[in-house]
């Protein structure tokens, strides 16, 4: 609970240090160096089950470590998609207020040149990265961005010094760079405000944004200052991708089919004391077959599907075990606030018919 709430009252305080234009004097500067360092990761489409500490059968060791604890918050204010989410978490504004009321991608006409749907983070808000940096922290940052495409709306204009950027909102896990929209349009990414044209041979964006935050937060880590991190995985957003030797884990973890999976992750909620004992599983949507209607080669595109995206879930746990193993052996841990949270809610889209 205190880590929760020394949070906020450190953000409201550092809303009120002194103009960051001046150099902060001896009284201030000893009052900086005594604040906790705060780690904030974020999934991308992560569903509410998909963790131990929630029920899954997905091993997330990690988490579940950190759940267990920590504090579990179950009810949460989240937006329908992505930036929209991302620009709420960003600045503690309404989305709209932030620039981002729909997605760019996705802006109806009857939005399009309205304000607040600008489609990048809006200059009318400050980051909590600028607040901070302006206190006095380091501000690091790698993974999706998502909230502006142009120079000054990267995350090294909006507060960030240090930043890997992943533009758009969706794109390939590996090195060959293929985007996520249905023309693939190649992903842009950012270092340190700079476009990059490669990606090294062996990138897999969980292993390159855990390795860059490590990176990040060493860089300054003996200087007494402390830091603010943006972990921001792009696990486990479409497409599904993870390396084999993970993905082979879970060969034949899925074959029961979802609706046993899902029937055993809603009792395993229940017996974690998650909600209410009334509540009943909401039902399947109509949409979706009963898995007893499918074909054997649907069963086995479901079932293949499910374990590449457990693989995702599963490598994003081992690379935040990476990033607190790290503190730890740097004696950063105890004195760190780490807040782990998905964007919004599973991706319920088939993308797999995309040309």
């Amino acid at each position: 609970m205190w880590r929760i709430l020394s949070l906020v009252v450190l953000l409201s305080a550092c809303s009120q240090d002194e103009d960051p234009g001046t150099a902060p004097s001896a009284e201030n500067a000893q009052d900086i160096q005594s604040r906790p360092n705060i780690l904030l990761v974020v999934a991308d489409d992560l569903g509410y089950s998909d963790i131990g500490a929630f029920g899954s059968e997905i091993l997330t060791p990690n988490l579940d470590e950190l759940a267990a604890g920590g504090m579990l918050l179950t009810n949460f204010y989240s937006g329908p998609t992505c930036s929209v989410t991302r620009s709420m978490l960003m600045t503690g504004m309404d989305s709209h207020i932030a620039g981002l009321g729909n997605m760019a991608e996705t802006v109806a006409d009857n939005q399009m040149g309205q304000p607040g749907y600008e489609g990048h983070l809006s200059e009318r808000v400050d980051t909590v990265a600028e607040i901070l940096k302006s206190a006095g922290y380091h501000t690091y940052m790698a993974g999706k961005w998502h909230l502006g495409m142009h120079p000054d709306r990267s995350p090294r204009s909006r507060g960030f010094e240090q930043s890997f950027a992943m533009l758009y909102g969706a794109g390939s896990h590996f090195s060959d760079m293929a985007g996520g929209d249905a023309h693939r349009h190649p992903v842009l990414y950012r270092d340190n405000g700079l476009l990059i044209d490669e990606l090294p041979d062996d990138f897999y964006s969980t292993t390159f944004y855990t390795d860059r935050i490590i990176e990040q937060i060493d860089s300054n880590v003996d200087d007494g200052r402390p830091f603010f991190a943006y972990l921001a995985y792009t696990a486990p957003h479409w497409p599904l991708q993870a390396p084999d030797s993970i993905i082979d884990k879970y060969r034949g973890a899925y074959d029961r089919g979802y609706d046993s999976v899902r029937q055993h992750r809603f009792a395993a909620q229940q017996k974690l004391g998650l909600f209410d004992g009334s509540i009943q599983a909401p039902q399947r949507p109509g949409y979706v077959k009963p898995w007893v209607d499918l074909s054997d080669q649907e069963r086995t595109y479901h079932a293949r599907n499910m374990q590449i995206y457990a693989a995702m879930v599963d490598y994003m746990d081992t690379g935040i075990g990476r990033v607190i193993d790290y503190l730890d052996k740097r004696d950063q841990l105890d004195n760190t606030i780490i807040v782990f949270i998905s964007d919004n809610g599973a991706e319920h889209w088939d993308h797999s018919s995309a040309p």
